[in-house]
């Protein structure tokens, strides 16, 4: 087990394209947080490899040159072979997999519980003492629909949630690449498998957005009742427009002091704010559709609506 006055575990949960990955990445330029390289995902049962790690672990200038483009991008197209070599937080989905946990299955046994989290409460253990940080921070978009599971297997973990108005998520899915075979939660298809004419596709990835965030907030909403402490809501805008601001305060929310250099590090990130942008791409007819599937939730996190 590990010892957890010594090790914390936060989770960042949110939909895709709710600015997970950007936060993720912001937070682990603190020498103390621990996360999956790719090196972990490869070979999920060698800890050893977390020593790379170590060594980037206070090098905050080569993080900075090397997990974001010159705007700030979060998300990499293409990186030469030794950029790949550099440590860079991942999702891992392989890392989860290793340790038992399913993709899109939630059913589990008991003993299937106990043998996943005793595997994963190991091996993070080991990745951390690897390292030489005392936070374990994980980031994967699928776990927003195992976190029952997750819950059971680290249940002093912390959660950040990321939540981004879901008309903007609309628009970002349908331009990232990996939309069309991205396999639906709900259905198990993929929106390829749908008509490719664009109110289809349109309401396919607002109907993705909300059952992500239904997902996360229910979970976080029982959660809640028993422990709000160990919540942290953030809107997206917010951590676009006060980038230091809001990292500042989620570093204080997961107890960890701040080194004297990492704020200017964090301030020479420029943001691409992409905010709104949904008012320019669809049509008046689109934007209805859209807040007809996603109207609720997107009053309930205080987005105003057009229609």
């Amino acid at each position: 087990m590990l010892e957890s006055k010594s090790i914390k575990i936060v989770h960042i949960v949110g939909a895709g394209r709710s600015g997970t990955t950007l936060l993720y990445k912001l937070l682990c330029l603190h020498p103390d947080i621990v996360y999956l390289s790719r090196y972990n995902i490869v070979f999920p049962s060698i800890p050893y490899f977390s020593l790379i790690n170590r060594i980037l672990k206070n090098n905050l200038i080569l993080k900075r040159k090397k997990w974001f483009e010159d705007d700030g991008n979060a998300y990499f197209l293409a990186q030469t072979f030794l950029d790949r070599l550099i440590p860079m937080p991942r999702e891992g989905e392989n890392f989860y997999n290793f340790c038992g946990l399913k993709l899109y299955d939630n059913e589990y046994s008991k003993q299937e519980i106990d043998n996943a989290q005793k595997k994963f409460r190991e091996l993070i253990k080991k990745y951390v003492q690897m390292a030489g940080g005392n936070v374990f921070l994980t980031k994967r978009t699928a776990n927003n629909y195992r976190l029952d599971i997750l819950a059971r297997m680290t249940p002093e973990a912390k959660y950040i949630h990321v939540v981004r108005d879901g008309r903007d998520v609309t628009n970002s899915l349908l331009n990232v690449a990996w939309w069309s075979t991205h396999t639906l939660w709900r259905s198990g298809k993929r929106p390829c498998d749908y008509p490719q004419d664009i109110d289809t596709q349109i309401e396919l990835a607002a109907r993705n957005w909300v059952e992500a965030e239904k997902q996360v907030s229910s979970h976080l909403k029982n959660m809640s009742a028993r422990c709000s402490d160990k919540i942290y809501h953030l809107r997206y805008e917010e951590l676009v427009t006060n980038p230091l601001t809001e990292i500042l305060k989620i570093y204080s929310f997961m107890n960890l002091e701040v080194p004297q250099a990492l704020p200017k590090v964090i301030s020479s990130i420029r943001m691409k704010s992409v905010r709104n942008n949904w008012k320019n791409v669809f049509t008046s007819e689109q934007i209805e559709r859209i807040e007809n599937i996603q109207g609720d939730l997107l009053k309930r996190n205080q987005y105003d609506l057009l229609f």
